[in-house]
């Protein structure tokens, strides 16, 4: 045998034991390469469900926007209240309004209607592109800020039964005209909305200040054809302004022609007994006196169905010179049949009583008004 062949068959026992051994190793320990693939099946199970849970948390984050309505900050700022007439059932005001948008496109104020308003004037509109530094609208570099001046003539039902100790809320309400609440909402800029602190209010005082939004349903859906269910909610921010008079003044000087007309009742008892007609025609001053006053406040008021104050007082008024007059018709019977000082008593007891009734009458009428307000 030659030197090559013996070295061929060398390298044959060499070699064939290590591959046996390879063999028989890997089929008697098969986890050996088992537990890398199965950690290897983990890993990239765990990435993939993490994977799922962030697709399902982005796109829901995506969808929900669409799924709530647009919004807009709205605030205003009132610079006058006058012409408080609860004759004319108005009162007008000066304020101003702005909206803060996310987008250029939406403008409420464009779209905004003053709700009871009898005429609306706008003056000085404005729009501009400013930084969201106060942290309005989330994710938002910048956002757009209108503005404009409202001068408006608004309805108000006047409650004047506790004239004038009355008090009012008085209400400007702002109401969005195109997009129901599915679509667009107010949000009331609370921390920046307030009065004219100055503000002169001739006869009143401004009590309270509030923002309130809300939504009004109607029971129509104008036509939208998107809407199906027979009526539609619009979005409205109301200013509400609680104002009271200033009532010592006031009632002095619609009460004082009255209270002159109770007193020439009065002096009536201090004439004769015998001059009956002399006492009639005093009385008879006296009622037209309290007449004419009535109808001086109904001018100032208006004409309304409310017992007022000052209607409970005239009607009282005119009882008592009702009833001074039988006193002074009993009284000249009397002169006949009776001695002259049992007449004159009778008078002076009688004036008292009418005295001090009266007067508590009105107290109690009076502080009842100011507790109602």
């Amino acid at each position: 045998m030659t030197d090559l062949e013996l070295q061929n068959q060398d390298r044959q026992r060499h070699w064939q034991p290590g591959w046996c051994n390879w063999k028989i190793g890997a089929i008697a320990h098969p986890k050996s390469f088992l537990l890398p693939l199965a950690q290897m099946s983990v890993r990239l199970a765990f990435v993939f469900a993490l994977t799922l849970i962030w697709l399902s948390s982005a796109s829901s984050a995506v969808a929900a926007p669409n799924d709530q309505p647009k919004t807009c900050r709205i605030g205003s700022y009132i610079t006058s209240l006058h012409d408080l007439n609860p004759a004319d059932r108005s009162f007008g005001a000066e304020f101003w309004l702005w909206s803060v948008c996310p987008s250029k496109e939406l403008q409420p104020l464009k779209r905004m209607e003053v709700v009871n308003a009898t005429s609306t004037e706008i003056s000085n509109e404005s729009e501009l592109e400013r930084q969201d530094k106060i942290g309005a609208f989330r994710q938002q570099g910048e956002v757009y800020w209108f503005q404009q001046k409202v001068k408006a003539t608004l309805r108000h039902d006047w409650d004047i039964q506790n004239y004038p100790f009355d008090r009012h809320v008085l209400e400007i309400p702002i109401e969005e005209t195109v997009y129901d609440t599915t679509n667009f909402v107010y949000t009331p800029d609370t921390a920046n909305s307030t009065y004219k602190q100055d503000m002169h209010l001739d006869g009143w005082q401004i009590t309270n200040f509030q923002v309130k939004q809300s939504g009004t349903t109607y029971k129509s859906t104008f036509g939208d054809p998107e809407l199906s269910s027979g009526e539609s909610t619009y979005t409205r921010l109301a200013l509400v302004v609680s104002v009271q008079r200033q009532s010592v003044f006031s009632f002095l000087k619609v009460a004082s022609g009255v209270y002159a007309a109770f007193l020439i009742c009065l002096l009536s008892f201090f004439l004769k007994i015998t001059e009956v007609t002399s006492r009639i025609s005093m009385l008879s001053g006296s009622l037209f006196a309290a007449l004419v006053n009535m109808r001086g406040v109904e001018a100032v008021l208006g004409r309304t169905e409310q017992v007022t104050l000052l209607d409970k007082i005239h009607i009282l008024t005119l009882a008592y010179v009702v009833i001074a007059g039988l006193a002074t018709i009993v009284s000249g019977k009397l002169a006949d049949s009776e001695s002259s000082k049992a007449v004159i008593l009778f008078n002076r007891r009688l004036c008292l009583v009418f005295s001090l009734s009266f007067v508590i009458t009105n107290a109690i009428l009076i502080f009842t008004a100011v507790k109602m307000g």
